[in-house]
């Protein structure tokens, strides 16, 4: 449930970088860094899916490391409550 929710919201706001930048001309999908000797124009670092695949993969390891750590939470207070009840 929790991969489901934070890919449910993580693929809303890659549908928002997307329509921003066709409908408005932004550059929210990529990596980009300013171009310092023009000053006009923005370096392309990453392309846009490979900014979108990185985005998701984070969003998955997230999500699963707080699966982990909620996992050990019970663990431990199931098995610290077994073991007051010896």
């Amino acid at each position: 449930m929790t991969v489901g929710l934070v890919f449910g919201i993580m693929g809303f706001f890659e549908i928002g970088e997307y329509l921003s930048d066709v409908w408005v001309g932004t550059t929210n999908q990529g990596v980009y860094i300013k171009d310092f000797v023009s000053q006009l124009r923005l370096k392309q670092l990453t392309d846009p899916l490979t900014d979108t695949m990185r985005d998701l993969i984070f969003g998955l390891l997230g999500s699963l490391s707080y699966i982990g750590y909620k996992a050990m939470h019970v663990y431990l207070a199931n098995r610290k409550k077994s073991s007051n009840s010896s």
